[in-house]
């Protein structure tokens, strides 16, 4: 289905098409970057690889905006099929020579109306801005315009790399007594296929154990088989993912963190996930998978110049343990929620998703 107005028409992006693909990560760049001139983004490989392939567990749908011929702006939406089936997330990116033209509305209602018919009525999306402008900047309003509202907040931060040896070696040590009972195992590539069931057993806490203020979300439900689908779609990406799982006497995953690194020339790793099984935590098996992952890191890829990370405000735990790490502020995220759905009661949203937890890492 196309979108026309008088001026604008909003399409599905053609990622069979090169040229259009480069167009599109372009406005997504500059957009990005209006605010962080050293924003860490994703690639153009990123882009055409969930555009092209129909993955096991997730849908990808980008669009893209045309005025006169010219693409002006993008969005996207992604959603899971395995678990959190009433949610979507949503973005959208204007070339900034065309904000402020009613380009980024447009968008954003073609990119609602299609959660409607896919029936996804709790709608997610987020934005990065700076400390001082938190209550007022023009992202926020943009969102709020559009019936979103602020429902947590992140804080980004940077690790530059690479990090002292000493340091690393003073953490470990502080650690190393609480966690004699556990192997820690370290992965440069996909997950061991014997311990695959364990990695998303644990992972699968994530979305509600994270502290993530009022957004709705449900317990992921993540398989070996739907690991294995991200994995071949991580390597199309030209993206490698970067583990440290801590085993119990059992040899079952108890603790992980995973990081992907892209080959395609950007300075930075992207930190995806960290996190402890609860019956495992009191034992500094957060700091010492961090510290197994970052040495790693530094090893595999001495080219590396930071790595990423984002964190609830409220996360004090894991706040913590990046600050020891040397991790530093570098801009807020706001997590913004609308739901569609007229009547959005606690009996219509899942008990799950309603639970606050604090337990990360």
């Amino acid at each position: 289905m196309t979108d026309t107005t008088p001026w604008l028409v909003i399409r599905p992006a053609y990622p069979g098409d090169r040229d259009e693909m480069v167009a599109f990560q372009q406005i997504y760049e500059k957009a990005e970057r209006a605010e962080f001139s050293d924003a860490s983004v994703y690639t153009l490989e990123d882009a055409v690889t969930i555009l092209t392939r129909a993955p096991i567990g997730w849908l990808y749908r980008g669009y893209a905006a045309f005025e006169a011929g010219e693409m002006v702006g993008e969005g996207l939406v992604m959603a899971s099929t395995v678990d959190n089936l009433r949610t979507a997330r949503v973005w959208v990116w204007v070339a900034p020579q065309h904000w402020r033209r009613g380009v980024g509305t447009a968008v954003a209602n073609r990119l609602m109306d299609d959660c409607r018919a896919l029936g996804r009525d709790i709608l997610q999306t987020s934005a990065r801005y700076r400390f001082e402008r938190r209550d007022d900047h023009p992202y926020r309003r943009f969102a709020e315009s559009l019936g979103f509202e602020l429902a947590n907040t992140e804080v980004e931060r940077r690790l530059r790399l690479p990090v002292p040896v000493d340091l690393l070696d003073t953490l470990e040590a502080q650690t190393t007594r609480h966690h004699e009972d556990y192997q820690i195992c370290t992965v440069v590539g996909p997950i061991p296929a014997e311990l695959a069931q364990g990695y998303c057993d644990v992972h699968n806490r994530l979305t509600v154990e994270a502290p993530a203020g009022n957004l709705v979300i449900e317990a992921s439900r993540r398989t070996p088989e739907v690991l294995t689908d991200q994995e071949n779609e991580i390597r199309e990406q030209g993206r490698t993912r970067v583990s440290a799982l801590a085993l119990d006497a059992k040899g079952t995953v108890v603790a992980l963190t995973s990081s992907s690194v892209t080959r395609h020339g950007q300075p930075g790793v992207d930190q995806w996930a960290t996190i402890v099984a609860p019956d495992h935590r009191g034992q500094q098996l957060g700091m010492t998978v961090k510290l197994a992952q970052i040495r790693l890191i530094q090893s595999s890829f001495p080219e590396k110049s930071y790595i990423t990370t984002t964190n609830a405000e409220t996360n004090a735990h894991m706040v913590a343990i990046n600050e020891a790490l040397g991790f530093e502020p570098r801009a807020l995220q706001g997590d913004f929620q609308r739901i569609l759905t007229s009547d959005p009661s606690s009996e219509s949203l899942d008990p799950v998703a309603k639970q606050g937890h604090t337990g990360v890492a």
